[in-house]
């Protein structure tokens, strides 16, 4: 992905409580143990700075909460890429502002 692109992200933690971190830099992973019955949700955004942004823009978004011997949950982001022109890119995410954006949740 290119460099000008950060991730904000807002989990849920081990506690339940909702956990915004900004300005991660993929590939980013967060892991922790949980008691079942447990529902984890992961929400975000892919963001940018527009003068960053270099003539050809690759990006991306793949999300996925997953887990473990059935008790350690894993939040993982990794890349499913896109190339574009700047002007195509920006043009796109003009006409379609949630592009870049993400969430799901999942029970355990």
């Amino acid at each position: 992905m290119s460099d000008c692109f950060k991730l904000n992200v807002t989990y849920t933690n081990a506690k339940g409580e909702s956990i915004t971190e900004t300005g991660v830099v993929l590939p980013w992973e967060k892991s922790f143990e949980v008691t079942s019955p447990f529902t984890a949700k992961m929400e975000g955004e892919l963001v940018y700075n527009e003068n960053e942004l270099p003539e050809e823009v690759i990006y991306g978004k793949r999300y996925g909460i997953g887990y473990y011997n059935k008790s350690s949950l894993v939040i993982d982001m990794v890349g499913a890429f896109s190339k574009d022109d700047k002007e195509d890119f920006l043009e796109v995410l003009q006409n379609n502002p949630n592009r870049l954006k993400f969430s799901e949740e999942k029970a355990f």
